[in-house]
């Protein structure tokens, strides 16, 4: 009886011993639900917090205000810089882009060749990054008579986050996003539509996980995510 006894006090021990730690541990490691993976998204396209959002609409505005004319097949260099405090966080980069422009015999361009490399940093209630991003790919439409420009490429941003999620989680993660057509007006900087495709892969302690998916940007400052044929709505200013 005495053994008995001892065995079930041994094992209710291990039971909670087991229980404290479940409780205790992290995130469960690397894995995020895929309503944080839409959140961390967001976070990262918002044009608030310096994202893909904001680079490409200032770029927009940028190459508009050149005269392109003078730069036909040249490579021009500039440099742009972003920065933000509110009661809803903060946001910073810093970013370096080289356009690679095209233009007929008559000197009329038709598509510029674009890459950034940027290092950036944003801060909500919720995230806090640091990390780095570049895109490389087209830009078209850049005729005085074309209302929008249409760009087309692969961005990709890499770094370290500190989630205040059920509990703080200090995670890596790298996306990869295929951008399809999207449209920029000249007049408003702002995205008008587009899709693309996306993976992201989220680290910790030796732990990978990935995650995929589709993005839709709408007209209206917002776009829809599907992940796992779910859809999430987020706002993209």
């Amino acid at each position: 009886m005495t053994q008995v006894k001892s065995l079930s006090l041994a094992l209710i021990g291990l039971f909670v011993l087991l229980l404290v730690t479940s409780c205790s541990r992290p995130i469960d490691l690397a894995r995020l639900s895929e309503d944080d993976v839409a959140e961390l998204l967001e976070a990262t396209l918002s044009q608030a917090n310096g994202g893909l959002t904001e680079n490409l609409e200032s770029l927009t505005e940028h190459i508009d205000n050149l005269t392109l004319e003078d730069l036909c097949d040249q490579e021009f260099r500039d440099s742009l810089d972003f920065a933000r405090q509110g009661h809803a966080g903060e946001a910073a980069y810093s970013a370096s882009w080289t356009l690679d422009l095209s233009c007929t015999q008559l000197n009329v361009p038709e598509m510029g060749s674009v890459s950034t490399s940027s290092q950036n940093s944003y801060e909500t209630p919720r995230i806090s990054s640091t990390g780095s991003s570049a895109f490389a790919g087209s830009v078209s439409g850049l005729q005085p008579l074309q209302a929008n420009m249409i760009w087309e490429g692969s961005y990709q941003k890499s770094g370290t986050q500190v989630l205040q999620f059920e509990q703080e989680n200090t995670i890596s993660s790298t996306l990869d996003l295929t951008l399809v057509e999207l449209s920029i007006g000249k007049l408003d900087t702002h995205i008008h539509g587009g899709t693309g495709s996306f993976s992201m892969h989220v680290s910790k302690d030796e732990h990978t996980s990935t995650y995929a998916g589709t993005i839709v940007f709408h007209g209206d400052d917002t776009a829809t995510i599907v992940l796992n044929g779910v859809s999430y709505p987020i706002h993209l200013q």
